[in-house]
């Protein structure tokens, strides 16, 4: 593994910036990417959220990129699942523009498609898009494919999740047959390496020899508890854990609505996102997420892909992830680049056996919790401390003497016989028959 970006050749004003960015040396997973992306060869990368695969395949194809600026048609297409990932993978290109001198268009659907044709006449060397909306310029003619060195298809099982392979399948055709195929995700199944194999004879697969699923800086916890008191759940793990920036996923689009309201009432800052909104909704939505203003994002696994925001404290799933590759997605939105991280997931008495084999076989501790008077404790730890309250009060409780008892019982009787009915007094006078 290559320890320094000299060591991978990257040209010495992008090292600087590099590491005037905070990035000081190379990822493992960008070392070990580097020379098959450089190479040409069709790849696979997988590695954890947060290891830095955007910039593993964005820098060495950039560095070839760099070396023929009189080619005035796109030499790249990142073809991604979301409108939110493409703009994230412009935004790191642009950044890197004052450096590279390579320009980045987004290529997304809910926006206006002339606009888009526009910009390609601007000649950018890298375009991001949805598979819908690259097919769509394709087939108009305006996005021209004959000089594209390379097809990335980032969050590459997501996309055949959700049924895309005919228009990835379009994109691929339309290039010429020497062109680079490179898949990228952080789970890569059977089905990924199925598609790869379709279109290409040699696919080198790219990983970290010993690499955990999940970072290890981490920390995963459940809250066992029924469906009908995860709202109130919820709140509470806000308040007590006076978190800065959270994101809150929920198996169902209807839910999000509900949770929304319910936080709002009790005043904490919360907003949403999902899929049918309208993309100029979502970007503010998501960029007063991004800059803080509101501290709480509701969403589906939409938002578990290509949301590349620092400093997200804790995920905290509303309802448990129904498959291993799904919690790593949802998991990996925190801990990112070393930072520390919380997973808490509530789970009913049903759903706990489930969550903790998904736990086994992710190979992480999950660490069962309970609520006790404002702190998040382990159930073992709530138990003493209630027997342990309940001993003090007891301890408090002084001795009564005889006298005392028997002075307290006549009261008793002076103020039952008080208030009691005429006949009853009478009868008490009377004795027992």
């Amino acid at each position: 593994m290559s320890e320094s970006w000299n060591e991978l050749q990257l040209p010495s004003e992008w090292s600087e910036f590099m590491i005037n960015e905070g990035k000081t040396a190379p990822t493992a997973i960008q070392a070990a990417a580097w020379a098959t992306i450089q190479g040409e060869e069709d790849t696979i990368i997988q590695s954890h959220t947060g290891s830095g695969k955007t910039l593993a395949y964005l820098l060495p194809l950039m560095t070839r990129i760099a070396k023929q600026p009189d080619i005035k048609t796109p030499q790249a297409v990142i073809v991604v699942p979301t409108r939110e990932l493409a703009m994230q993978i412009v935004n790191v290109i642009r950044d890197l523009q004052s450096v590279t001198g390579l320009a980045a268009i987004p290529l997304i659907g809910g926006v206006n498609i002339q606009r888009q044709i526009e910009n390609l006449k601007k000649h950018p060397q890298i375009v991001v898009g949805t598979t819908s909306r690259i097919v769509e310029l394709i087939e108009l003619k305006k996005l021209k494919m004959h000089q594209v060195q390379a097809i990335v298809m980032d969050e590459v099982d997501q996309m055949l999740a959700l049924k895309q392979q005919n228009e990835l399948s379009k994109i691929i055709q339309s290039t010429l047959k020497e062109r680079q195929l490179v898949a990228v995700s952080a789970t890569i199944n059977q089905a990924v390496r199925d598609y790869l194999n379709t279109w290409s004879s040699a696919v080198r697969f790219v990983y970290v020899p010993h690499e955990d699923k999940l970072p290890p800086t981490i920390a995963h916890g459940y809250v066992v508890c029924e469906q009908r008191e995860k709202i109130d759940m919820l709140r509470k793990l806000l308040r007590s854990m006076k978190l800065n920036r959270a994101i809150i996923f929920t198996n169902e689009m209807d839910q999000i609505a509900g949770i929304v309201q319910k936080l709002t009432f009790h005043r904490l800052k919360v907003a949403a996102i999902y899929g049918d909104q309208e993309q100029v909704e979502r970007a503010h939505i998501i960029q007063q997420f991004r800059s803080g203003k509101v501290p709480f994002l509701v969403t589906t696994d939409l938002g578990s892909r290509g949301l590349d925001i620092e400093q997200i404290e804790a995920v905290i799933q509303f309802d448990p992830a129904l498959t291993t590759d799904q919690y790593v997605h949802r998991a990996g939105r925190t801990g990112r680049m070393g930072t520390a991280g919380r997973v808490m997931t509530f789970a009913t008495s049903r759903e706990v056996a489930e969550l903790v084999r998904m736990g086994n076989r992710l190979e992480i501790e999950l660490v069962e919790q309970a609520y006790y008077e404002g702190k998040w404790l382990s159930p073992e730890q709530a138990k003493q401390l209630k027997s342990g309250n309940r001993s003090q009060a007891k301890s408090r409780k002084k001795p009564v003497s005889k006298t005392q008892v028997s002075k307290k019982e006549g009261r008793h009787r002076d103020q039952k016989s008080k208030g009691a009915p005429r006949w009853l007094k009478e009868k008490g006078n009377q004795g027992r028959p």
